[in-house]
């Protein structure tokens, strides 16, 4: 009697499968002490390690993690991006807002000054400074960092960090808001 192809092709099949779960096996029954001697050997050396490293924060420290203006800056960045503006408006220096500018929150001014960025500066963070003085040979005063410039059809922006005091004495880097 004629077998069909897909009839052939199912025997085929088959013994395919049979041969390949036969094979996966051996393998795995032969490696199987190798594997587990490595397994031994890795629980070994990670039990034989020592404690991880306490993380050291490089400035003062604050809840929004001001203390140097890399970590200012990116934490502004941060909470802008989630939406989170109250915590972004931590970040700026709201002290001497012009009179047009009064009435408007922080947290207004954290989304708006967001926009702005967006739209006109890359802020490389790795560019900026890690210590809790900025950089102290730029050109700036002491209490100034520069962040970027904005340029437009009429001016050239200059958006600077500033270094408020904070509550317990500490300088923490904000950005000033425009006079």
């Amino acid at each position: 009697m004629l077998e069909t192809s897909s009839a052939v092709f199912k025997k085929n099949i088959g013994f395919v499968s049979l041969c390949l779960i036969t094979f996966l096996l051996l393998f795995l029954l032969r490696s199987g002490p190798a594997v587990c001697a490595e397994a031994e050997k890795t629980v070994d050396q990670a039990e034989n390690k020592p404690p991880a490293s306490v993380v050291v924060p490089l400035g003062p420290e604050d809840d929004y993690d001001r203390g140097v203006p890399r970590s200012s800056v990116k934490r502004f960045l941060e909470a802008a991006r989630n939406g989170d503006y109250e915590s972004a408006a931590q970040h700026l220096d709201l002290r001497n807002l012009p009179r047009e500018m009064r009435n408007k929150t922080g947290a207004e001014l954290a989304r708006e000054f967001k926009i702005i960025l967006d739209r006109g500066l890359w802020i490389d963070l790795g560019l900026l400074s890690d210590h809790p003085k900025g950089y102290e040979n730029d050109g700036l005063p002491s209490y100034r960092d520069l962040l970027g410039q904005i340029e437009t059809e009429k001016k050239t922006y200059t958006l600077l960090l500033q270094h408020v005091p904070g509550g317990t004495g500490s300088l923490s880097g904000r950005f000033p808001m425009p006079r």
